[in-house]
């Protein structure tokens, strides 16, 4: 049986079931503003954990939209009340880590203060930072960065934190790996493109993606993902009649996303963890960053041969985003070569091997 409790501000969501064993505490982030990228991973290293009988015990800043997800997954969680002060936020996560009896934090947060992992070691509690920017100034007992952009790598240098990095540690749930060996072909009738701009696309660059895709016709399938944080849901709702007519399909917060990305001939992006999740079900992308950092991991994938970076999706013309759709779809060949190259980078075991570590130094 779940249920919630409330202490002052501080709400706590938690699962009837007795707990087992020693959980670890995530800490998280997720927003309109943040998007919901770094919940999902928190996500998909939950479910390995418990393959390893470890729980879970997520910490989070009040969000609704965080607060819906984790509900709908039955993961515990608690929401911090220091309303960004650095020094209250440390004594309630050091409270929290003692109440539950864990030796263990694991943050997974866009930022990070330099002084919040060191003041949580001091408390005698072991660190596991899942980054996706390198932080040279964080000291942690290990260190996770799935990046491909190997320059990013040079920037670990601390002696005594165990680095894990290169995509070998990419974070993809366990819902994609029965499409990870599933045989993927292209013809030159190939014609389903994702559009999957992350749970919330502050830029409003889909608007902009959408007038490009009118360009080719509606004997393409253009299925249009949005996540539960996007920000224009009601201006989208007013373009219905219009996309429905040009063979758009929208869905909001999908539960079959896995699937929806393997069935695509070719996805659109900005970016993020989702260039990984593409990559290993082997469906080329598009990618329209919104930040610097984006733009950056998408030049490194499209090196490595898995996708096309066009670049900033609000400064792309919607004329070079029409044709290069077009000009991939009558292009199976370059199609499956970027299918397969993707799939060479991401093999979908990285959630499994951080877990891994992490129980080792749960139980060390």
């Amino acid at each position: 049986m779940a249920s919630f409790a409330q202490s002052g501000s501080r709400r706590t969501f938690t699962l009837g079931r007795p707990r087992v064993t020693t959980p670890v505490v995530i800490r998280t982030e997720g927003s309109k503003d943040l998007g919901m990228g770094a919940l999902y991973k928190s996500w998909a290293l939950a479910e390995a954990l418990a393959s390893f009988e470890l729980q879970t015990h997520v910490l989070i800043h009040p969000s609704p939209a965080c607060e819906a997800k984790l509900f709908e997954w039955g993961l515990p969680y608690t929401c911090l009340t220091s309303g960004g002060d650095l020094d209250e936020e440390v004594r309630e996560t050091t409270d929290l880590l003692r109440a539950l009896g864990s030796t263990v934090l694991v943050t997974c947060v866009s930022v990070l203060p330099e002084s919040y992992i060191p003041t949580i070691r001091s408390a005698g509690f072991r660190t596991v930072c899942v980054e996706d920017i390198p932080n040279p100034k964080v000291k942690c007992d290990v260190v996770v960065n799935c990046t491909v952009v190997e320059e990013w790598h040079a920037c670990h240098r601390w002696d005594g934190t165990r680095y894990c990095l290169g995509p070998a540690y990419a974070i993809v749930r366990k819902a994609f790996l029965p499409f990870v060996q599933r045989s993927k072909s292209f013809s030159e009738s190939s014609d389903h493109v994702v559009v999957t701009l992350g749970g919330s696309n502050p830029s409003g660059s889909l608007f902009r993606i959408l007038s490009a895709l009118e360009r080719i016709g509606p004997k393409v399938r253009k299925t249009i993902l949005v996540g539960p944080a996007f920000p224009f849901q009601e201006r989208l709702g007013r373009m219905g009649d219009r996309l429905r007519g040009q063979n758009f399909h929208l869905l909001v917060d999908p539960s079959d996303v896995e699937c929806l990305f393997f069935e695509a001939d070719l996805a659109i992006s900005i970016g993020g963890n989702t260039l990984y999740e593409l990559a290993c079900v082997g469906t080329p992308a598009v990618v329209l960053h919104e930040d610097p950092h984006e733009e950056v991991q998408a030049r490194a994938f499209q090196r490595l041969g898995s996708v096309i970076s066009l670049g900033d999706g609000m400064e792309v013309s919607e004329g070079t985003i029409a044709e290069t759709v077009s000009a991939l779809l009558v292009d199976p060949g370059r199609l499956r070569a970027m299918s397969e190259r993707g799939r060479a980078i991401v093999d979908s075991l990285g959630a499994d091997r951080i877990a891994r570590i992490i129980a080792k130094v749960a139980r060390a």
